[in-house]
């Protein structure tokens, strides 16, 4: 899990720069037309973290994790990431993720298997929701488990996600 970890704080690095060239105006008009704001994606994007810590330590604290599904549009309306100020969110963005780099990087190889039921979603390992290893090197033998849970898992997700709806905006 280290070269997660390493890649989700370059990644961060490289975000933090990007990102910040936008300004509070560009960061709160709909990204594509009826859709999220900027704002709104990176509190999506917070809210992944924070979802994404708890599963990571409870589940290295358990048997077993059994954890609900996440309603993304109702937490960023309960949230008004549109009201928050855009440097606020990228800074909590930043620091939230750099903790999981964190996390990731001393999780012991026996928790890796820790099974985990998120919401309606296949059983998969801790390893395989976090991203694991395999994939993280390019030896994924099949689709990624965790892809569609943790936004920054695979190589076409996270990345993915941040080039293709930044350049859309």
């Amino acid at each position: 899990m280290i070269q997660l970890s390493t890649r989700l704080k370059e990644l961060i690095v490289r975000s933090e720069r990007d990102f910040a060239g936008i300004s509070e105006a560009e960061a709160s008009v709909p990204a594509i037309e009826g859709g999220w704001s900027r704002k709104q994606i990176l509190g999506h994007l917070i809210d992944s973290a924070s979802n994404n810590h708890q599963r990571f330590v409870r589940a290295q604290l358990q048997d077993e994790l059994r954890w609900p599904g996440y309603d993304q549009s109702g937490c960023v309306r309960v949230q008004r990431y549109q009201d928050a100020r855009w440097s606020d969110l990228l800074g909590f963005w930043a620091a939230y993720n750099r903790f999981l780099a964190h996390v990731l990087a001393a999780v012991p190889e026996a928790e890796r298997a820790t099974p985990c039921w998120i919401g309606n979603n296949p059983l998969m390992t801790l390893e395989e929701l976090a991203g694991g290893l395999p994939h993280a090197s390019g030896a994924a033998s099949g689709p990624d488990p965790g892809a569609n849970l943790i936004p920054w898992a695979s190589g076409t997700s996270f990345d993915q996600l941040m080039v293709t709806v930044w350049r859309r905006m």
